[in-house]
């Protein structure tokens, strides 16, 4: 074994694999904003000041209420701090020990169609380095 005694350092690095897709958080398709917007009323019934479809898509807080949606539905969304993507995942990790690797990609294909959102998930392998 080789034991180093001078400066070590440790990255700041996380590497990922999920099925999903990377798409800009700015350009959400239409059909998804409505679906958002859909989700975003039931989930605030008590709320009376309900904003109308435009108010809700000046408002900012579409992606906010993405993020929520996805989480409802079993998916990730995660917005990258230094730019406007964002990936729309459910990771590898999250797979069930019954779960197939077929069942585990259909789950996150059909849950996009539910959601509106038209995109073809893709097996995504990455790292992130913050530093």
């Amino acid at each position: 074994m080789k034991v180093k005694n001078d400066f070590v350092t440790n990255s700041s690095s996380v590497s990922f694999c999920m099925w999903g897709t990377i798409c800009s958080v700015y350009k959400l398709p239409e059909e998804t904003i409505c679906s958002v917007y859909e989700n975003y009323l039931l989930s605030n019934r008590s709320n009376d000041n309900k904003p109308t479809f435009d108010e809700f898509k000046e408002s900012g807080n579409i992606i906010n209420e993405f993020e929520n949606m996805c989480e409802l539905y079993g998916l990730k969304c995660i917005v990258s701090p230094h730019s406007e993507v964002a990936y729309i995942e459910r990771e590898i990790s999250s797979m069930k020990d019954d779960e197939t690797y077929l069942d585990f990609k259909k789950y996150v294909e059909d849950t996009f169609k539910i959601i509106g959102f038209n995109f073809n998930p893709e097996l995504i392998e990455g790292t992130w380095f913050d530093g």
